[in-house]
C-alpha cells in the first residue's frame, strides 16, 4: 500500500518527538547538574533548541526528497510530452478533444498546422474538421459518429477530404474513442492525421498501372493488326478504356500546308476537333500548344494544367467545357522521321510527371515499332512480286556477264555458280562443292566474320538487299577482292529460305585505291618530315640564340633601368614557343620508328600530347619481332593512335585512356578506349579525322570500328589482317 506523504511525514515526526522526549532528559543529565529553578529553565531551552534542530533538519530532508521525486516525474512527463509532440509532427497527426458536460473543445498545435489556421481560430461547441470538409454531405457522417461515440459508445475511423483555410486540398483520417465514466461518456479523444501524401502515392500507383495495362494492350495490338487506321484507332481506344483519359486522337502531317490532320478519336470528344478546325505547327501562336510544338521539335510536350497554362490560351475554354484538365502530346515517327501525333487529355490536373510521360513514351515507340514494319511488309511483298521477273532474266544474265553468279538454297543446304566461278576463279566443277561451307571456307580469315555479321544482321531484320566486300581465294591460292550483292527471299514463316547473289572482280579497282592511299599518304609522311625537321632545325635554333641573348641583356644592363619583368616574360614567351615547336615537331615528324621500337614511340606520342598530365593513360603492346610489322603499317598505327589521341585531348573531356596494339596468328588489333563524354557516331561518324582513321585501315585491308554514345566514353578498335605469303 502506498502512504500519503503528508502522513509519512506526520508519522516521522511524532517518531522523532516521542524519542526525544524520552531520550533528551537522561542524556542531557549526563552533562549538566540543575541545583537550582534557573538551571532548570536553562536545562528545558537547550532541549527544546536541540528538537527544533533535529526536527527541522528531519523536516527538510524528507520535504526535498518528496519534492525531488516529484520534480524528476515532471521532468520525465515534459520529456514524453516532447517526444509526443516530435511524433506528431512527423507523422502529422494532431490530437482533440471534445469535452461533452463542458461543450468544449480544444486541439492541438500540429492540428492547426494541418487545416493551416492561426492559433486565434477558435470555434465554439463545433468541430474545426466540419468548417473544412470539401464534400458537405460528410457533415451528416461525422455528427453521425460523434452522436454513436456518445451514445452509444462506438469508436470511429473515417478519411475525409478537407480545403485548408490556405485553399488546399488534403486527405485526413479522423478518428474518435469516447471516455465513458459510470456508465455516461464524458468526453470524446481522438486525432486529426494528415494522410495527403498517402493518398497521392496511393492514386500514383494505381495511375501507373493503368498505364502498364496501356503499354501492354497497345503491344498486343501492334501484333495482332496489320492496318494502320485500324491500329489507330484501336490505340486511342485502349487509352480510354483502360487508361482512362477523358479523350485521345491520333492525327498524320500534312507537309504542304503544314497542318496536322485528325485522323481517329476516341472518349468525350463531343465536337471538339471539328470546333478547332485547323491545328498547325509552324512557329506561331496557334501552333506552340502542346501538338503544334511535339510535330515542330520532334519531342513530347506536357500541358499539367490547362486552366492557367497560356499556351494553350486559344483551346481553354473548349477543353475545361470537355473535362479536359491536363494534356500530352507525342510525336510519331516513322522511319526516324515525324509523320504525326498521339494526344491525349487527363481529367485532372498534374496527371503527367516522369513516370507518366515515360511509360507513354513507350507505348508511342511501340506505335512507332508497328508502322515501321508494316512499311516493311509491304517493301517485302513488293520485292516478292519483282523475284519471279528477276529470276525469268537469271539465265540471261549469267550467260552475258563474267561475274560469279551463286544461288544458295537454304533449306536444303545447297548453293550453285554459274561460269564466273571458273572464269575468275580459275576453280573446275571437280574442285566445287555445292555447299555454303565451302564458299565460307575460300573467304579469308580476315574477312569470314564481317562477311557473317553481315548477312546475319540482313536475316535477323528480313531484309532483303545484302551487299558486301572480301577477299575470296582463287584456285591458285592467291585472293582477289570481290564485291558480292545478293537478293534475300523469306518463306511463310519469316525464315530466309533462298538467296540469289553475284561476285564481282574489283581486285584491279581495290588495288588502284591501295596505290593512291598509298602514294597520298606517302606525300603526306615526307611533307610531315620536312616540315618537322625545318621547324626543329632551322626554328628552334633560332629561338634558342635569341633565349640566349635576352638572358645576357638581363645580366649586363649598362642603362641602369629596370626591364627584369620585360625580359623575364621574353624568355617564357620564347620557352613556350620553343616547346610548342617541339610538340608540332613531334607530331609532324615522330622520331624514326626505323631507331625505336613501336612502344616507345607510342610512349614519345602520348607524353607530349599530355604533357599537363590531366589524363592517365595506361599502354599495352604484345611483344613484337622487329620485323613482324611491316615499317608502313608501324607509321599508320602510330597515326591512327596520333588522330584519336587528338581527338580525346580536344573533345572527349576524358580523365582515362587505355591503349593497347596485341597480335594474334590472324590480326594485329589496335584498341583506344576512354571514359570521356562520347557522342552520337550517327552524327559525327563523317568527320575527317575518323575517315583518316578508316582510310589508313582500309589502306591495309583491315577494318575500323567505333563504339560509343552519349555519356558512355569512346572504343575505337583497328583489326588489320596478318598477312601470310598466300595472302
Amino acid at each position: 500500500m502506498r502512504i500519503n506523504p503528508a502522513f509519512k511525514i506526520t508519522l516521522i515526526y511524532c517518531a522523532v518527538g516521542f524519542l526525544w522526549i524520552y531520550l533528551s532528559d537522561r542524556f542531557l543529565f549526563l552533562f549538566f547538574q540543575l541545583k537550582t529553578e534557573n538551571d532548570q529553565i536553562i536545562f528545558q531551552n537547550i532541549k527544546g533548541f536541540f528538537y527544533v534542530i533535529i526536527t527541522g533538519y528531519l523536516l527538510y530532508a524528507l520535504m526535498k526528497s518528496f519534492y525531488k521525486k516529484n520534480d524528476d516525474r515532471l521532468s520525465e512527463l515534459e520529456v514524453k510530452q516532447q517526444q509526443l509532440s516530435a511524433i506528431q509532427t512527423l507523422t502529422k497527426t494532431g490530437n482533440w478533444e471534445y469535452d461533452i458536460l463542458q461543450q468544449k473543445i480544444i486541439w492541438s498545435e500540429v492540428t492547426e498546422q494541418i487545416f493551416e489556421v492561426d492559433a486565434s481560430y477558435k470555434l465554439n461547441h463545433d468541430f474545426i474538421l466540419t468548417h473544412h470538409l470539401k464534400h458537405k454531405e460528410n457533415k451528416e457522417t461525422v455528427r453521425n459518429a460523434l452522436k454513436d461515440a456518445e451514445v452509444t459508445g462506438a469508436s470511429f475511423d473515417l478519411e475525409l477530404e478537407i480545403v485548408s483555410a490556405k485553399g488546399n486540398e488534403k486527405w485526413i483520417k479522423f478518428v474518435g474513442k469516447p471516455v465513458v465514466e459510470n456508465s455516461t461518456c464524458i468526453k470524446i479523444i481522438g486525432s486529426y492525421q494528415d494522410i495527403t501524401e498517402l493518398k497521392n502515392k496511393e492514386e500514383k500507383i494505381i495511375e501507373l498501372s493503368r498505364l502498364y495495362h496501356v503499354i501492354t494492350d497497345v503491344n498486343k495490338a501492334t501484333v495482332r493488326l496489320k492496318d494502320e487506321l485500324t491500329l489507330f484507332k484501336e490505340v486511342c481506344e485502349i487509352a480510354v478504356t483502360v487508361g482512362l483519359f477523358r479523350m485521345a486522337w491520333i492525327g498524320k502531317v500534312d507537309e504542304e500546308t503544314q497542318t496536322i490532320v485528325p485522323i481517329v478519336h476516341a472518349g468525350a470528344e463531343e465536337g471538339y476537333l471539328s470546333q478547332i478546325n485547323i491545328i498547325t505547327y509552324k512557329d506561331e501562336p496557334l501552333g506552340r500548344g502542346p501538338t503544334g510544338s511535339a510535330l515542330r521539335e520532334g519531342k513530347h510536350f506536357v500541358c499539367n494544367d490547362i486552366e492557367t497554362d497560356p499556351r494553350v490560351q486559344p483551346w481553354r475554354d473548349a477543353q475545361l467545357k470537355r473535362g479536359y484538365k491536363s494534356s500530352i502530346s507525342l510525336p510519331i515517327t516513322k522511319g526516324g522521321k515525324v509523320i504525326g501525333a498521339f494526344t491525349l487529355y487527363a481529367p485532372q490536373k498534374n496527371f503527367f510527371d516522369n513516370q507518366e510521360v515515360e511509360l507513354l513514351k513507350d507505348a508511342t515507340a511501340d506505335l512507332a515499332y508497328a508502322l515501321e514494319n508494316m512499311e516493311k511488309e509491304l517493301l517485302r511483298q513488293k520485292a516478292e512480286s519483282n523475284v519471279l521477273e528477276a529470276l525469268e532474266r537469271y539465265d540471261i544474265v549469267s550467260k552475258a556477264t563474267s561475274d560469279t553468279i551463286w544461288d544458295w538454297d537454304i533449306e536444303s543446304g545447297t548453293i550453285f555458280y554459274n561460269k564466273g566461278i571458273s572464269n575468275v576463279f580459275g576453280y573446275t566443277d571437280s574442285e566445287i562443292v555445292n555447299t555454303f561451307a565451302w564458299k565460307e571456307m575460300n573467304i579469308h580469315k580476315g574477312n569470314i566474320s564481317h562477311v557473317k555479321k553481315k548477312f546475319n544482321e540482313v536475316f535477323y531484320n528480313r531484309e532483303q538487299i545484302v551487299q558486301c566486300e572480301y577477299r575470296f581465294r582463287c584456285a591458285d591460292g592467291r585472293y582477289k577482292f570481290v564485291l558480292d550483292r545478293a537478293f534475300v527471299k523469306y518463306n511463310a514463316n519469316g525464315d530466309p529460305s533462298r538467296v540469289i547473289g553475284t561476285m564481282q572482280d574489283i581486285t584491279s579497282e581495290i588495288e588502284y585505291e591501295i596505290r593512291v592511299e598509298k602514294a597520298v599518304i606517302t606525300t603526306q609522311e615526307q611533307e610531315r618530315l620536312q616540315i618537322g625537321m625545318e621547324l626543329h632545325d632551322n626554328v628552334n635554333q633560332i629561338l634558342s640564340v635569341s633565349l640566349l641573348y635576352l638572358g645576357m641583356i638581363k645580366e649586363n644592363n649598362a642603362n641602369g633601368l629596370n626591364v627584369d619583368g620585360t625580359i623575364s616574360k621574353s624568355e617564357q614567351y620564347i620557352k613556350d614557343a620553343i616547346n610548342e615547336i617541339r610538340r608540332l615537331s613531334h607530331e609532324l615528324a615522330p622520331v624514326s620508328l626505323k631507331d625505336i621500337s613501336l612502344h616507345e614511340a607510342f610512349e614519345i606520342l602520348t607524353s607530349s600530347i599530355n604533357e599537363n598530365k590531366k589524363i592517365s593513360i595506361k599502354l599495352h603492346i604484345d611483344p613484337m619481332d622487329k620485323n613482324q610489322m611491316p615499317g608502313d603499317l608501324k607509321i599508320n598505327m602510330y597515326r591512327i593512335l596520333q588522330e584519336q589521341m587528338n581527338n580525346i585531348v580536344k573533345y572527349a573531356e576524358a580523365t582515362e585512356v587505355t591503349i593497347s596494339l596485341t597480335a594474334d596468328e590472324d590480326f594485329f588489333r589496335l584498341m583506344i578506349v576512354d571514359n570521356g563524354k562520347g557522342f552520337e557516331p550517327k552524327v559525327k561518324s563523317k568527320g575527317i579525322g575518323l575517315e583518316n582513321m578508316r582510310r589508313r585501315a582500309k589502306l591495309f585491308s583491315g577494318e575500323f570500328k567505333l563504339n560509343t554514345s552519349p555519356g558512355n566514353g569512346c572504343e575505337v578498335i583497328v583489326e588489320i589482317p596478318l598477312l601470310k605469303e598466300q595472302d
